[in-house]
């Protein structure tokens, strides 16, 4: 069943600088903020529209893998995935 989730939070840096941290570096910083998650970037070059992570969802007794795909990228705008468990 699909679900649509959004989330919004101020922080107090420069947007840009923020876009870096969650978008540019998803794979390396994710971890950072929800230790339940492993993701790894299997398409090569930088995170764009069809960058295709490998995740592992470590949450509950059970470990779940799926992929993670960048359906929208804007910088310094909007991210949008679609993720598939």
């Amino acid at each position: 069943m699909p679900v649509q989730v959004s989330h919004t939070q101020t922080v107090e840096r420069p947007v840009a600088a923020v876009f870096d941290f969650m978008a540019r570096d998803h794979a390396r910083n994710h971890p950072r903020w929800d230790e339940n998650i492993e993701l790894e970037q299997v398409t090569g070059g930088p995170v764009r529209v069809g960058t295709i992570f490998q995740r592992l969802n470590k949450r509950g007794p059970t470990p779940i893998e799926g992929t993670m795909q960048v359906t929208e990228f804007e910088p310094n705008r909007a991210l949008g995935v679609i993720i598939r468990e």
